[in-house]
């Protein structure tokens, strides 16, 4: 689907299961897990191109999520997009006891309140409140999901 929708897009897949088997296009993939750093620089390395587009729709867990955003906003482009979807919905199986929710999370950083994750250092919630121009929330079209149906995709603009 990506590889219909973005014509002129070289797009680089990052999954924890092995989908090499269904690469076709000019779709680059890497086996990583998004809570590993050695496993995102690796992705990030295989890169040939500037990032401008991040689209984390992965396990969905807290602790996930916010790793990869600390780390993966960094390589993304001057005024870049990066997208985190299904902020509603944390697998149990997943989720830490008591994690902060992404979505949680990002309010405080659209509203420039003092945050902390303990899965993000300091210094790099400080580069987030630096480099992010705007957050916005929308939606879920899921209807049924009730109160996790609101604001359920952060789009995230770099400076």
């Amino acid at each position: 689907m990506w590889d219909d929708y973005f014509e002129r897009a070289q797009i680089h897949g990052i999954d924890i299961a092995d989908f090499s088997q269904a690469v076709r296009g000019k779709i680059t993939f890497t086996q990583a897990d998004q809570s590993n750093l050695d496993d995102l620089t690796r992705a990030v390395q295989r890169c040939n191109h500037e990032i401008r587009v991040i689209i984390d729709d992965a396990s969905h867990a807290s602790h996930h999520q916010q790793i990869s955003l600390a780390f993966l906003f960094k390589h993304l482009a001057r005024g870049g997009i990066y997208f985190i979807e299904d902020l509603g919905y944390q697998p149990p199986h997943l989720e830490k006891k008591d994690a902060l929710k992404t979505r949680d999370f990002l309010y405080a950083l659209q509203k420039k309140e003092p945050c902390h994750s303990p899965f993000i250092s300091d210094e790099d919630v400080k580069y987030l409140v630096d480099e992010i121009a705007e957050i916005r929330f929308f939606d879920s079209m899921d209807y049924m999901g009730g109160p996790n149906s609101a604001d359920a995709l952060a789009v995230i603009r770099k400076r």
